[in-house]
């Protein structure tokens, strides 16, 4: 059994296995000393150990489970100190591992409001998604951009094909812009060259169109012409 095995068992706590283990050792020094009162040809009897641990073998041979259960001892801190730092790198990195694939997901449901932060510039799977991250994001405001304006243009691109004169089509034009752009208010001018004036062809504030009878000449009050 080697001493990986063994540590096993006793982090197990397996009493029974402890239990043997020392009546094992003990069984050992045992069957030594008896081994070596026969050779000695004294009787068995306390007095017969006394006399044989005269002799420095037998005390090493009393050493030897005590050696043994201290070897499994120091084996047991040395694979522990060695296993210890793997099992932490494997929990590390598989924690990085569940945040990137988070942010992975996120990134394919289009959601970019969870920045991906390196760790350090070692961290070249952070790295990667975080210039991923930067490009999607990108492209993903130029593609709803391109959307948005290519909305609005079939938006007023309708209403000019159901009207037929700029008296019509203003109020309606001037309406959908308001809304689509998000603004309060807004107020189309025509310009008549005849007459030299800006003529308010439609207005409209706050959800609701306004009639505004509205002439300007060219240059006068804040010249926007």
């Amino acid at each position: 059994m080697s001493f990986r095995q063994i540590r096993k068992r006793l982090l197990k706590g397996e009493g029974n296995f402890i239990v043997l283990l020392l009546i094992a050792a003990f069984i050992f020094v045992l069957t030594a000393w008896f081994i070596e009162i026969l050779l000695s040809d004294l009787a068995v009897s306390f007095s017969s150990i006394k006399i044989i641990h005269k002799h420095p073998s037998v005390w090493v041979v009393d050493l030897i489970p005590l050696l043994f259960i201290l070897t499994v001892f120091l084996t047991d801190r040395h694979l522990s100190r060695i296993s210890e730092k793997p099992l932490a790198e494997i929990a590390g990195l598989n924690e990085k591992i569940a945040k990137y694939t988070s942010h992975v997901n996120q990134m394919g449901q289009e959601d970019y409001s969870d920045p991906v932060v390196p760790e350090d510039k070692n961290d070249h799977l952070g790295q990667a998604l975080y210039f991923l991250q930067g490009f999607l994001r990108a492209t993903n405001r130029k593609e709803n951009n391109l959307k948005w304006i290519s909305e609005g243009r079939e938006i007023i691109s309708r209403i000019l094909r159901q009207n037929n004169t700029l008296e019509d089509m203003s109020p309606e034009v001037l309406k959908t812009l308001t809304n689509y752009l998000n603004f309060v208010q807004g107020a189309f001018y025509l310009y008549d060259e005849k007459e030299n004036i800006l003529h308010c062809s439609a207005a409209y504030a706050f959800n609701r169109r306004k009639f505004i009878n509205q002439t300007f000449k060219i240059g006068e009050g804040a010249q926007v012409f």
